[in-house]
């Protein structure tokens, strides 16, 4: 009889050459659900999807099958809102991989000019893509819009933009972003979970991101860290956004970048431990010669991964996010099991 210590887990959209070591990472190794670091759209005998990618999958219970457009090599992709359909699929939103690196990154103390940045390298494909082109004429006409010289021939001659030359990569990206206190990050489209680099991009510059896109977002950040776009025309947002500069936000988000990372982890974490923990318990129930893994990993209290630092951080800013409540709550369930 065949004995099953663990059951394997899809992490998708990661870099293949990535560091078990790294902060961002290091939690999913604690999981009581064994997780791989591949992607092969042919396998079928995982039990749980972490995936950033846009992606469909169907679930008839015992297997996974999933597609992906824009993995094999043609021009196919997946429009509209993902769907994610099965209760054993976590969709990860691709900022978090970013912050990693966050406690590498020092504090800027410079001042910064008061103003919107606005990058983007697609600006046509996506009905938010779209608009926050016209967004960002509109709002430049009540409050200072600085976008990147590559945006030049989306705007007309005329516009009241002023255009920078952006350096190469992601470090001239962030050292634009640095440079003022909000920065207009609109998704390509919207739907729930999808969160890519663009909210991420912006708090880890201490900039206060001018957000439309995951109907969810309040479930993945700090209340209070980024001023909503949804449905605004320029006006309505440039009276919210120096109501934010009144308020002190931007000071705000450049002082507790930290805190907006543990609050955000926490949130994440949560959710990523009940899902791990609730499917553990379905197979036990379904698999008579399922070996509990809790019963053979242990949490060493020396052990000080980005997980428990997370959720530990997270202790002393309650008042942060309810989601840390959460957050708090299934790590102490999860270190409850696995203490057996």
């Amino acid at each position: 009889m065949a004995t099953h210590h663990v059951h394997r887990a899809v992490i998708d959209g990661l870099h293949p050459a990535w560091d078990p070591t790294m902060p961002v990472l290091t939690p999913f190794h604690h999981l009581p659900i064994r997780v791989g670091s591949f992607f092969d759209p042919r396998a079928t005998d995982c039990d749980l999807l972490v995936t950033n990618e846009r992606v469909a999958v169907e679930d008839d219970g015992e297997r996974f099958r999933w597609r992906v457009w824009g993995r094999e090599g043609t021009a196919r992709f997946l429009l509209g809102t993902p769907r994610v359909d099965s209760p054993r699929a976590f969709l990860l939103p691709s900022f978090y991989l970013g912050w990693a690196h966050l406690a590498l990154t020092p504090r800027s103390a410079a001042p910064r000019e008061r103003g919107v940045s606005f990058v983007a390298s697609n600006h046509a494909r996506g009905e938010l893509a779209r608009r926050r082109v016209a967004l960002a004429l509109d709002l430049a006409r009540h409050v200072p819009v600085h976008a990147s010289a590559g945006l030049r021939g989306a705007f007309p001659a005329d516009a009241p933009i002023r255009f920078h030359d952006v350096g190469p990569g992601g470090a001239g990206k962030k050292a634009f972003l640095e440079r003022f206190t909000f920065n207009l990050a609109l998704e390509n489209e919207a739907a729930p979970g999808y969160l890519t680099e663009k909210v991420g991009d912006a708090l880890l510059a201490g900039a206060v991101p001018i957000y439309e896109g995951a109907p969810d977002v309040a479930d993945w950040l700090a209340p209070g860290s980024w001023v909503d776009a949804t449905g605004l025309d320029g006006a309505a947002l440039a009276a919210r956004v120096v109501t934010a500069e009144r308020e002190g936000v931007p000071e705000l988000v450049a002082s507790r970048r930290g805190r907006l990372l543990t609050v955000s982890h926490a949130a994440m974490m949560g959710r990523l431990w009940e899902l791990a923990a609730r499917i553990h318990d379905d197979l036990a129930a379904r698999e008579p010669d399922w070996r509990d893994p809790r019963r053979v990993w242990r949490l060493r209290r020396e052990s000080a991964t980005a997980a428990e630092w997370g959720v530990r951080l997270a202790r002393r800013h309650v008042e942060a996010s309810r989601a840390g409540r959460a957050a708090r709550a299934a790590w102490r369930r999860l270190r409850g099991l696995v203490a057996r």
